[in-house]
């Protein structure tokens, strides 16, 4: 993995893709509901992809209007690994030490020690450097 992506102990990435659908039966509930903000209507594929891009973990149809952390969030896996701590049984041994893979994300996603997410200001302080 650190070979692909050039980070280390990384188990995949994770993301959200927005499905086009028709605007489902519902009235103006279900078109606020899948109302993407790209302008569409859509169900979300929210998916974890290894360095390989093979999919290892993935849920579908959630609706567009959904923001990616609250789809994560709500998943049996993160709360899985919300009740391990950690992702489990994949951990390395570094200097007699037990280093946990990450799981890497974009901005949408909250920061855990096992999700790895870029800082969101633009300028760095020295620390965060």
């Amino acid at each position: 993995m650190d070979e692909e992506w050039q980070f280390p102990y990384a188990f995949g990435a994770v993301d959200g893709c927005h499905l086009p659908i028709k605007c489902p039966p519902g009235g103006s509930k279900a078109a606020k509901e899948y109302h993407n903000f790209k302008n569409f209507y859509s169900v979300v594929l929210m998916a974890i992809v290894d360095p390989k891009k093979r999919f290892v973990w993935g849920s579908v149809g959630f609706p567009g209007n959904s923001h990616d952390s609250t789809i994560f969030k709500s998943t049996k896996v993160y709360n899985k690994i919300i009740e391990d701590g950690v992702i489990p049984a994949m951990a390395q041994k570094e200097n007699n030490i037990n280093v946990y893979p990450m799981i890497l994300g974009d901005g949408a996603f909250p920061f855990r020690p096992w999700l790895m997410k870029p800082f969101s200001n633009a300028k760095l302080t020295q620390p965060e450097r």
